[in-house]
């Protein structure tokens, strides 16, 4: 689909230099615009289906940032990097610097440690 608009919307300036103004021409642009439509509109859908919501949780750190207090009550509960990851659509490599950031700022060394000092 996007292939298709792109083709149509080139064709415009080409046939424009050779003053070529036939009827078709408004139906390749009226197409080509319609393609384009249904695809942001589909993008949009996609990103409104598929965004983590925020939701507010008690902070449980004054220095943690509202990311990394979500994750670590996701580390509380004991879930999987992977699955904070899936579920907060960023990299897992980004949960990971989180969790090293929190494990930092509440002066544990690893998640164990973390678990018991804020697991009630």
């Amino acid at each position: 689909m996007a292939l298709s608009a792109v083709i149509f919307l080139s064709l415009l300036p080409i046939l424009t230099w050779f003053h070529v103004f036939e009827p078709w021409i408004i139906s390749i642009t009226s197409i080509s615009f319609f393609l384009i439509s249904i695809m942001e509109l589909d993008s949009y859908l996609y990103r409104l289906k598929n965004t983590y919501k925020l939701k507010p949780v008690k902070p449980l750190h004054p220095k943690f940032t509202d990311r990394e207090n979500e994750i670590a009550h996701q580390i509380i509960n004991e879930a999987d990097y992977t699955v904070i990851s899936k579920k907060m659509f960023i990299q897992k490599s980004t949960v990971r610097k989180h969790a090293s950031n929190i494990f930092s700022k509440a002066n544990c060394s690893n998640r164990d440690q973390f678990i018991k000092k804020f697991k009630r």
